[in-house]
């Protein structure tokens, strides 16, 4: 802006930028937050001084902040514990799909990991099996541990492996 003193007249923007008054820096539009009560759309301060006066804001009250983010918890726990059983899942499922890349044991055949079976061998002990729920409530060192007791094998050769383990071969 120009000098009220003066009576200069305020300089000429590039189009779509903006002068953020803290750091008296003009920068795009893309740097700063948007908010649809301003004129322009845009909020009053560029992103980095927000974030450094929200981070000075809340140094200076660690108590308020920690009461802030319990409530926060305590409002949004729900969807919290859901976001983090979804992420877990699909953590759980990107890492079986890794594992199944390998070729069938038995035929030495490439299939899609949907095709591809832990098979526990005879003689192991089988805690939990690979499906469902319950691989996502073991941790990652379980998972393992069971998947090392098994060899990999596509879904034609583990129905015929079981059906002879069932006539006794």
């Amino acid at each position: 802006m120009g000098d009220l003193l003066t009576l200069e007249a305020p300089p000429v923007l590039p189009e779509h930028h903006k002068r953020c008054p803290d750091c008296r820096v003009v920068k795009p539009h893309a740097a700063f937050g948007k908010h649809r009560r301003m004129p322009d759309g845009l909020q009053f301060y560029c992103r980095t001084c927000t974030a450094k006066r929200g981070l000075a804001t809340r140094r200076a009250n660690p108590a308020r902040q920690r009461a802030v983010v319990r409530r926060s918890y305590e409002k949004n726990k729900p969807k919290i514990l859901a976001r983090g059983k979804l992420l877990r899942r699909q953590r759980c499922d990107e890492l079986i799909a890794r594992l199944k890349a390998a070729p069938c044991v038995d035929c030495g055949g490439h299939f899609p990991p949907c095709a591809m079976d832990f098979d526990h061998r005879p003689g192991t002990e089988k805690l939990f099996q690979f499906g469902g729920s319950e691989l996502v409530r073991r941790s990652l060192e379980k998972t393992l541990a069971e998947i090392a007791k098994c060899d990999l094998v596509c879904a034609n050769c583990h129905r015929m492996r079981t059906w002879r383990r069932h006539r006794g071969e």
